[in-house]
């Protein structure tokens, strides 16, 4: 397994090695670093392509200045409230949760499930194509410049949007397979499948219980 040298770099470090590259997101990812300037944690960067078991992002800002490689699970969002991740290369994981900011210049290609919940407040960025079994959008905003390429799509409040637009849902919660069921007219041009209960509270989609079921190596989310 292939680990990239490891530097802490400042703020102003940090900023200045993003703007030499000149990387697409540049000037969104500049914004974001400076918001976390005052920040308790350091900023990591990874120079070079990097191999990682998995990738847990949270109070420290972590750069890779290259591809990253995740044999198991990215989750950014650890035991903080906003943290950011940022990639200036492709990146290749076998499960992707995200809570917080993550900028990738590169493609994302995921071999299982892509889960993004922020409440609406935050956005992954793909600079290129994203590939996925199943991605569920709990909350959070979906920005891929290139094509999104997706077997399952559970869309919640913020929508999944590639390069030719929105992307069109078909995995529900019950609430939403039940409607879907009593009134069909409502809902012209769609088909869903249901979610498994696994991931569901009362019958709509539940965060804790989708992490939960992700992190003990789930794949399956529809009945």
């Amino acid at each position: 397994m292939k680990e990239a040298m490891m530097k802490a770099f400042t703020a102003s470090e940090a900023i200045a090695w993003v703007t030499s590259k000149a990387p697409v997101f540049r000037d969104e990812i500049i914004k974001e670093l400076k918001a976390f300037h005052d920040v308790a944690g350091k900023i990591i960067v990874y120079t070079g392509d990097t191999e990682l078991t998995d990738l847990n992002v949270g109070k420290d800002v972590v750069i890779v200045d290259g591809d990253l490689a995740v044999a198991g699970l990215i989750q950014d969002g650890v035991k903080v409230d906003t943290s950011l991740l940022i990639v200036l290369g492709n990146v290749a994981c076998q499960n992707f949760i995200t809570l917080s900011s993550i900028f990738i210049t590169g493609h994302l290609n995921v071999n299982n499930i892509v889960l993004g919940d922020s409440l609406g407040d935050c956005a992954l960025k793909v600079g290129g194509d994203l590939s996925a079994k199943t991605m569920i959008e709990g909350g959070h905003w979906f920005e891929i410049a290139g094509r999104a390429t997706v077997e399952y799509l559970f869309h919640s409040h913020g929508g999944v949007r590639d390069k030719n637009g929105i992307l069109k849902p078909n995995l529900a919660d019950s609430d939403l397979m039940e409607d879907f069921t009593e009134n069909p007219a409502s809902y012209p041009g769609f088909s869903y499948v249901e979610m498994i209960d696994d991931i569901q509270e009362e019958g709509t989609y539940d965060l804790p219980k989708t992490i939960k079921f992700i992190r003990q190596g789930g794949e399956i989310v529809y009945k």
